[in-house]
């Protein structure tokens, strides 16, 4: 019955660790707030917490108690982007490379292994056996959605990709599509692919969101 959230002003070198009691949706109310340097969005996993922090990496909280979180232990990837789980498996992107560590012990991550992408990495989302990268930091350039054979976690292997001008930022993938999010100078998107062949995505459609 918890939620976690970081919280902070615009600009502002410090922001917020926050875990929210949301027994009752109506009226959530603040269990724990913890100041920290910049951090980016969380996953969680049982009851531990992962943390993008600022430049040093990752950090890896123990909520078990919603009132006292701690931090157990630290992933320095130099600096970690956004984050995603599959499994025992933690992904982390650090511009245009993205990291794997084994989470099956948290107070000790381990090394698995490493790969490049095209650009700057916006997002991973790691369904075995593939993964699915978005790329592309700036709206007037060529960004990307690429796909990695993760069969192998400690040399993922790229498979294929779709590009276009504007910055990929989020994607799902739903059966044999992935649907991602785009921006270019003037409008956004919402394109989807067919993934079929992994080898070669496909686009079906484009939507204009504003």
């Amino acid at each position: 019955n918890y939620a976690y959230i970081t919280d902070g002003q615009f600009l502002s070198p410090y922001q917020y660790f926050k875990i929210l009691d949301i027994s009752n949706p109506l009226r959530p109310t603040i269990t724990s707030s913890t100041q920290m340097l910049s951090v980016g969005d969380v996953v969680v996993a049982g009851q531990y917490v992962y943390m993008p922090y600022s430049d040093y990496g990752v950090r890896i909280i123990d909520v078990s108690d919603p009132q006292n979180p701690y931090v157990v232990a630290m992933y320095d990837t130099l600096p970690a982007g956004h984050l995603a789980l599959e499994g025992d498996y933690l992904y982390m992107t650090n511009m245009s490379r993205i990291h794997i560590a084994d989470i099956s012990n948290p107070t000790s991550p381990v090394f698995v292994g490493s790969f490049e992408t095209a650009t700057d990495a916006n997002c991973i989302l790691p369904l075995w056996p593939y993964a699915y990268i978005t790329e592309g930091m700036f709206d007037i350039f060529m960004g990307a959605f690429e796909i990695f054979d993760i069969t192998n976690r400690s040399a993922p292997s790229f498979l294929g990709r779709y590009a276009q001008v504007g910055a990929f930022g989020r994607c799902q993938v739903s059966g044999i599509n992935a649907f991602v999010t785009v921006g270019d100078e003037s409008v956004s998107h919402l394109l989807t692919l067919e993934i079929s062949d992994p080898s070669n995505p496909i686009l079906i459609s484009s939507y204009d969101t504003v």
